[in-house]
């Protein structure tokens, strides 16, 4: 498990921690066939939104064509198939992050005219 601990340490995201049942219940909710596997889920809902098989291929493509943009494009795709209620908070909280910026432009304005 150490040498788990010294690898792992390097990597910006988390592990499932090494337990035989655990690990048996992700296989099977998850239909996870071996390692490394990438789910991508809803964080709102749980649901997921890209299988294993689905992102495995999708992620070699991008990274085949070498460029930024083909991992911006998958990135985008993926979030196309996130919930409706999802999305649509997602925009929301973007509205709400533009109208705050602005009323703070606003605000700083009108105390620099004073």
């Amino acid at each position: 498990t150490n040498s788990f601990q010294n690898y792992f340490a390097t990597m910006p995201w988390l592990a499932v921690p090494f337990n035989q049942l655990v690990i048996q219940q992700i296989k099977m909710r998850y239909a996870v066939r071996g390692i490394p596997s990438l789910i991508v889920l809803d964080s709102v809902s749980g649901q997921v939104v890209v299988q294993a098989t689905e992102s495995r291929g999708e992620v070699a493509q991008a990274c085949r064509l070498g460029s930024e943009q083909a991992i911006v494009v998958m990135f985008e795709s993926w979030l196309q198939r996130v919930p409706a209620d999802t999305q649509e908070m997602i925009r929301l909280l973007q509205l709400s992050i533009t109208e705050d910026k602005v009323g703070a432009t606003e605000d700083s304005r009108s105390r620099t005219e004073h």
